[in-house]
């Protein structure tokens, strides 16, 4: 009975000798790959930092400032927004500025998103 259980506690440690070792050959395999992918990459993003580099020099763009019947309109759905969001009703939020946010892509791109999903 003896010889049955230091066999078995044999043959576990072992097993997980074994699988210790794949796991850390299987690290030192995704540490080579992302160092190779890294390289890849940052070749990429230079070109890409060069090219709008260029394309700044050469973009320009003319901004039209709101007329105040755009801005009253933009306070009134801010409102209705917020009034619905928060569950309140609109005489009781007080709105006192609004800041345009010039790069503002990355709300536009999450809210389609959002729409889609």
């Amino acid at each position: 009975m003896l010889d049955l259980l230091l066999e078995g506690l044999k043959v576990t440690i072992f097993s997980m000798a074994i699988v210790f070792f794949v796991l850390i050959i299987l690290m030192y395999i995704i540490k080579f790959q992302n160092r190779c992918l890294k390289n890849i990459g940052n070749k990429k993003t230079t070109n890409n930092i060069e090219k709008k580099k260029v394309e700044k020099e050469t973009i320009t763009q003319e901004v039209e400032q709101p007329s105040l019947q755009n801005d009253k309109e933009l306070v009134a759905v801010i409102a209705a927004s917020l009034s619905m969001y928060m569950d309140r009703p609109i005489s009781d939020i007080k709105i006192k500025s609004i800041k345009r946010i010039e790069n503002s892509l990355d709300w536009r791109k999450s809210g389609i998103k959002f729409i889609n999903i």
